[in-house]
């Protein structure tokens, strides 16, 4: 049996199980073969746990956690060398009454991105903001709300991805130019925590139902989600892998 030597192996064999799921049922549309799936005891429980989201430079694991009908908060387990343990004196102490998700950590762990809930006042309702925050040894810097140009979802769901270089955002959200229910849309940054127009990107991505939890390789071309609007599916959300053809982020394998 292969035996598992680091945080970063134990976390990534996990993932090609785990990756997109947003507490969500669904079966697996792209698999690796021969895999076999451990339970991580750190992170489960009586709850159900979503969108695990690995730091690289100290092993930690950020997580959401939610009872059905609850919202999900944050959770971090801590990595001491040999298992994860849950970190229950710090927790993530941006959460909020709306589900909160980190969606990205840098390479080098100096940074994330998170979601939390923000007051529009257009609406006088909670809606989901994106936030950047930078790793201290004293703990996690005031939060900068990300700035992105007309962008409005009208879903109650949102997930986010943001890719290595910290200058692309992909965000599964609802809006005027939705093929559906949510897509997945293209942002570009332009300033320090600024961000452009989301683009969508297209129908071969895009369906007339969900595309959510979007992962954006390292390649910057090579794109992971979940969607239940593809044909030849194997139940309802399933994951899926599609390649960017050319530099217009509309054309898709």
């Amino acid at each position: 049996q292969y035996e598992l030597k680091s945080p970063l192996e134990i976390y990534c064999k996990l993932s090609l199980l785990s990756l997109l799921i947003m507490g969500h049922g669904f079966s697996t549309r792209i698999l690796a073969q021969n895999l076999k799936k451990e339970k991580l005891n750190a992170l489960s429980d009586q709850k159900y746990q979503a969108s695990p989201c690995f730091n690289a430079k100290n092993g930690n694991i950020y997580f959401s956690e939610a009872r059905p009908g609850e919202d999900k908060d944050v959770l971090i387990a801590e990595w001491d060398g040999k298992q994860w343990t849950r970190n229950k004196k710090n927790p993530f102490v941006f959460n909020n009454s709306i589900d909160n998700e980190v969606g990205h950590i840098s390479e080098n762990g100096e940074y994330l991105y998170f979601q939390k809930g923000v007051f529009d006042d257009s609406t006088n309702k909670m809606v989901y903001g994106i936030f950047k925050s930078f790793i201290l040894e004293k703990g996690p810097s005031k939060p900068k709300k990300q700035r992105i140009l007309y962008f409005k979802n009208r879903s109650t769901d949102q997930s986010f991805t943001v890719d290595q270089s910290d200058s692309i955002m992909i965000i599964s959200a609802e809006n005027y130019s939705s093929y559906g229910v949510e897509d997945l849309y293209v942002s570009f940054k332009t300033a320090s925590n600024s961000w452009s127009e989301p683009e969508n990107l297209g129908p071969v991505i895009n369906t007339k139902f969900e595309e959510f939890t979007p992962f954006l390789a390292e390649d910057n071309k090579t794109l992971y989600f979940s969607s239940n609007g593809h044909d030849n599916g194997y139940g309802s959300k399933d994951i899926w892998v599609s390649h960017r053809l050319d530099d217009s982020w509309k054309n898709w394998s």
